[in-house]
């Protein structure tokens, strides 16, 4: 015959809440001077759950392996249900904080910047047209697969579009649901649906590009583009069933494959390039020698990334 559950009595669940709750507000700070930073108060005030259930129970003699399981993932419930919804609170709230941005390394304040190079003059009969297919594993077409050339045109500058790359959020996901911004274009990003969400953009290297708020009120934020980042995962950090991807190129060479998978890029300067493809889980690459004035076939095969 099974053991039963034995519960945590009212006053332990109440107390603690109560301590992991305190945490919460005041780890590192009152939460209301850093609520737009809160990844360790969150931390903190879960760590010591397991513990403090487990010493109740023992307390009262009531510790089963089957009763810390179920009164922990009660506590944690509880407790992600109250400091949820007071971050919420907060967020509503005041002013967000200046947009943060991590970046490369910069010279001492003394030093005067490097002035913004030049665009690279490339003549027309230097460039070539690339034209493929996308297909998966199967031999299948990958409509709508986004492809890209991912090295090499380091040699090149090239310049930045002067309309910036505009995205939006909702329930309904991010909109578009990939989108490409290039080195020195600024992207400007809102939210359309009332609700407050947040832009949490990550590189494939892991690294943080972007992680800010997106009021409720639809107010734009316009945030640069400063540094090739390659293909990034975007995400909602309020509503995590949103996501989305965004491609920053140095260059720009990048298109959506048809409902045939094919896809064509003009104009790319001729020379030994590795292609890239993106379509949802699904990666692949290609090396293509792109000939000035000619149009050079190339066949992406993508299989789903691990």
């Amino acid at each position: 015959m099974p053991f039963p559950v034995r519960k945590l009595t009212r006053t332990e669940t109440l107390l603690i809440l109560a301590f992991v709750v305190g945490l919460f507000l005041f780890v590192g700070g009152p939460i209301w001077t850093h609520r737009w930073e809160p990844d360790r108060s969150i931390l903190w005030s879960y760590t010591p759950i397991p513990l403090l259930v487990s010493l109740c129970l023992l307390r009262g003699r009531r510790l089963r392996f089957a009763s810390f399981l179920v009164e922990t993932l009660k506590v944690v419930l509880l407790k992600f249900g109250i400091t949820a919804s007071l971050l919420l609170i907060f967020w509503s709230v005041g002013e967000p904080p200046p947009v943060k941005r991590e970046a490369a390394p910069t010279a001492p304040a003394a030093e005067t910047p490097p002035p913004t190079k030049a665009p690279s003059a490339i003549p027309p009969e230097s460039r070539g047209e690339l034209r493929g297919t996308v297909v998966g594993a199967d031999g299948r077409p990958v409509p709508g697969a986004l492809v890209w050339v991912a090295a090499g045109l380091e040699r090149y500058t090239f310049a930045a579009p002067r309309q910036p790359a505009r995205l939006s959020v909702s329930r309904s996901g991010f909109l578009p649901p990939t989108s490409v911004a290039t080195v020195g274009q600024s992207l400007e990003v809102r939210s359309t649906d009332g609700k407050l969400h947040t832009l949490h953009v990550v590189c494939e290297a892991g690294d943080t590009a972007f992680n800010v708020p997106l009021l409720a009120s639809g107010a734009e934020r316009t945030l640069p583009v400063s540094r090739e980042l390659g293909l990034c995962r975007l995400r909602c950090e309020v509503h995590p069933d949103e996501v989305g991807g965004l491609l920053e190129l140095a260059h720009p060479f990048a298109a959506s494959a048809d409902a045939s998978g094919a896809f064509t890029l003009p104009g790319v300067p001729a020379g030994r390039l590795r292609i890239a493809a993106a379509a949802g889980p699904l990666r692949g690459e290609a090396e293509a020698q792109v000939v000035g004035g000619q149009t050079t076939e190339v066949r992406l095969t993508t299989r789903r990334a691990e």
